[in-house]
């Protein structure tokens, strides 16, 4: 089959897969193996426990039987989960199966998943219920497919994507797709389980092959049914055995469960672990650290303060952001050579300024070398803009002074109300700037909605594709309707909105809350907004320092502007807000883009030093240019820069440096020169909030570094990090570059932490090599790190991964 007919049945089938009907998502119920059976097990298909008479031989017990197989050790732990779920492991060794056979585990499969439903599963496929003939390898995967898309929820939303495998198999798997027997699943139209639309009947064997190369197990890295690397065959045609169908049916149980499977710390991951606790002290705990310019003068600001104040003792301190920014305006290094700008401002746009305006007696008047130091323990909301040349740092005792992007504590009946015709959509009470995430007592992000912006019929329209993948075409969307919001999903409806720009637009947002009122349902209610248009977080000043401050709730992060320093500051609950919307009305096709990195680096002689990064939902710290700084400035845009001695954790990718576009099209220019990312530790990329249903990421995130590099590109050191594993989507090092050697960065005595099975590398020389390359973490890691990275000083340690009944 040629590869355009591939591509096209794939879509077909993502097209279909996205008509399936979703349920709720139901935990399996799991007790302790060595405990006995699960009480919520059917227990007639259980082997029974009763103890034979004397004078029979005694049976195996299950763990007797999992630890004689001869498979990896980690599909032991898998079986060790099925135990506990109530599979027998009596037949293991068995080499056959009758279909009959198989609907019994398929029973214990949605007894586990959807137990509300198995009555309902039971009436279904009469013929494979009956059958006793051995099932072939295609009609097992028949079999799973149809109960995955039954059982719904999650079980059907964690579809990774179609990987290199496809390319390889080709003609293979079109001619063993053909062997699924329509016969066996008889009726899954009919009772609109599975609905085929144009495709008819002929296309299921096609949709259930699809569904298998896109759907490797979160944990074991393995397809639903295993392909088969010396013959490049899922061998469809061939009769499954007991521990084929076993593991089909476990697979997908194992990736909506994978936090069951825990990695298991070694004694020196143990202490690299403890390294991570006590960095973090450390940096939450740093003195301040600033140094008065010549010339210059210290100004204090505190909650308790007053803006008539002169600022210059915590007696005498300033209160507002407002007084400190409005340095900034007075002096127009924001605003460039607009100096009649202020007059024209829109008031819901720009507060700070309309501050400035109101209050001409009051403004702060800066010169490089001033220090402001905020008050310990304080906090303070709105946006804020550093002045050039200017400290900003703490005084005091107690914990950094924190400033939240977050205009207000959303907790609060009076601010909710029912949008007309729900009883579980809520309504907050004035309009907010664009909103990326809300964070829910401190622990629950609520998800946003993305529909896009369509400027043709000013209307939003979604799709089942713009859920999972951040595009769609056009042809395939629908008028979004903020009534089908799932709970704890949020929907920001901007006012003014165009394609290119969402962050500075206004509008109602809207919250599904089954549990009742969200202002009363929950205490905090912090919203990942700003509240000025002019800027999507928090701007360092150029020449400046940001030292020893706490920034949460932003829209975006912390941006730094050449030659500014942010030092011992912590950045956290960060990002999502849609970048832009874009539209090819010639291509038919449509793309919501989102960010949100935690510190974005990449002007020339910053420093990012010694900072907390995390629940970012892009990377902690990026290191970017593009083609048009180069025309901005002399010379290369982003050298001199330093990343060093951070701890970045649970953000959607590590530390990234990158120039996208230029990358893309191979632009032979330097954008890069003298950039040492060097001693920090980053840690569980990817197990967050941020990114869930957008698999498709796994190439540009997800990964603790992330080294994208265009020609013409020079001393660039990744030295001494330790990067302690990540999401099992992504890879630890995603590295990529344009034609090889003279555009390679220095891998140099890093350490690296990844679990078993588990993606390791990616690999991709633009130039040389048009292969995507995954290595994974093997026995020939060490090699492979030493020759792709260049790193022959590494220190490696792979984890093992073992079930743990009952984890949470």
């Amino acid at each position: 089959m040629k590869t355009k007919r591939i591509i096209s049945l794939l879509l077909s089938a993502v097209m279909v897969l996205g008509l399936l009907s979703g349920c709720g998502n139901h935990q399996p119920a799991i007790t302790d193996p060595t405990q006995g059976t699960p009480q919520s097990t059917t227990q007639n298909i259980i082997q029974s426990t009763t103890q034979p008479p004397e004078s029979q031989p005694v049976e195996p017990s299950a763990e007797e039987r999992i630890r004689a197989l001869d498979v990896p050790k980690l599909w032991k732990e898998e079986l060790r989960y099925a135990a506990a779920l109530g599979f027998p492991m009596h037949s293991l060794e068995q080499t056959e199966i009758t279909g009959a056979e198989v609907a019994e585990l398929l029973d214990v499969f949605v007894m586990n998943a959807a137990p509300d439903k198995l009555e309902a599963w039971k009436d279904m496929y009469p013929v494979l219920r009956k059958n006793s003939e051995p099932i072939s390898r295609i009609n097992l995967l028949g079999s799973v497919f149809l109960t995955v898309q039954f059982v719904g929820g999650a079980y059907v939303d964690y579809l990774i994507g179609v990987d290199s495998v496809d390319q390889r198999i080709g003609e293979k798997a079109a001619a063993e797709w053909d062997y699924i027997s329509q016969e066996l699943f008889g009726g899954a139209e009919a009772v609109g389980l599975f609905d085929l639309g144009d495709f008819g009947v002929d296309f299921l064997g096609t949709a259930c092959s699809y569904y298998n190369i896109a759907n490797k197990c979160l944990i074991d890295g393995e397809y639903p049914v295993a392909f088969d690397t010396s013959t490049d065959t899922f061998r469809f045609k061939e009769n499954a055995t007991y521990l084929d169908v076993l593991m089909a049916i476990l697979r997908p149980m194992i990736s909506v469960n994978k936090e069951l499977f825990a990695t298991v710390p070694t004694e020196e991951t143990t202490a690299l672990l403890d390294q991570a606790d006590t960095l973090r002290e450390n940096i939450l705990n740093t003195e301040s650290d600033w140094t008065l310019g010549e010339g210059g003068t210290v100004y204090y600001v505190s909650p308790n303060g007053d803006d008539r104040n002169d600022g210059l003792t915590p007696e005498t301190a300033w209160r507002t952001l407002d007084k400190v920014n409005s340095a900034t305006i007075r002096d127009h290094s924001y605003l460039g050579e607009d100096k009649d700008i202020i007059a024209n401002l829109n008031t819901k746009e720009f507060p700070a300024y309309v501050w400035a305006v109101e209050n001409p007696d009051l403004w702060a008047e800066f010169i490089p070398g001033d220090v402001v130091l905020f008050e310990r323990g304080g906090i303070w909301r709105g946006q804020f803009i550093g002045a050039k040349g200017v400290t900003y740092s703490a005084y005091g005792e107690g914990a950094k002074p924190e400033i939240w992007g977050s205009p207000e504590n959303g907790s609060g009946a009076e601010k909710w109300s029912l949008l007309e015709g729900t009883d579980n959509i809520w309504v907050f009470y004035r309009e907010l700037q664009e909103c990326g995430g809300i964070l829910l007592n401190g622990e629950t992000v609520a998800i946003k909605e993305t529909p896009l912006w369509d400027t043709e019929t000013q209307k939003w329209l979604t799709s089942e594709y713009l859920t999972e993948f951040c595009s769609a075409p056009l042809e395939d969307c629908y008028e979004f309707d903020v009534k089908t919001l799932d709970n704890l999903h949020f929907f920001s409806a901007l006012e003014g909105i165009d394609q290119s720009i969402s962050f500075a637009c206004w509008g109602k947002l809207y919250l599904r809350c089954d549990a009742g009122n969200p202002g009363e349902v929950y205490d905090s209610i912090e919203f990942f907004s700003s509240s000025d248009g002019w800027g999507q977080g928090v701007l360092a000043p150029e020449n400046g320092v940001l030292d020893n401050l706490c920034f949460r709730y932003l829209s975006s992060g912390v941006g730094t502007r050449s030659y500014a320093t942010v030092q011992n500051c912590v950045v956290t609950w960060v990002g999502g807000i849609v970048q832009g919307y874009y539209a090819n009305y010639d291509e038919g096709w449509c793309t919501v883009t989102r960010c949100g990195d935690g510190i974005a680096g990449g002007y020339r002689g910053s420093k990012v030093v010694n900072n907390y990064v995390s629940y970012c939902y892009d990377f902690g710290i990026t290191v970017e240019s593009s083609t048009w700084a180069c025309l901005s400035e002399d010379g290369v845009p982003s050298h001199n820069i330093l990343v060093s001695g951070n701890l970045v954790e649970n953000c959607c990718g590590g530390v990234g440096m990158a120039a996208w576009d230029a990358f893309d099209a191979g632009i032979d220019m330097p954008l890069f020169e003298n950039i040492s990312i060097d001693s920090n530790f980053v840690m569980d990329t990817g197990k967050t909030w941020s990114h869930r249903g957008d698999y498709l990421k796994s190439y540009s995130y997800l990964s603790p570094i992330v080294i994208n590099l265009n020609p013409g590109n020079s001393d660039i050191a990744v030295t001494n990090n330790i990067l302690y594993d990540c999401w099992d989507i992504g890879a630890l090092v995603n590295y990529q570059y344009y034609n090889g050697d003279d555009t390679a960065a220095d891998f140099e005595g890093n350490t690296y932490v990844i679990h078993e099975n588990a993606k390791a590398i990616y690999f991709y020389d633009i130039k040389e090599n048009s292969d995507k390359i995954f290595y994974d973490a093997d026995e020939t890691l060490a090699q492979n790190i030493s020759d792709v990275l260049g790193d022959s000083t590494a220190t490696i340690h792979i984890l093992d991964r073992a079930f743990h009944a009952g984890r949470q």
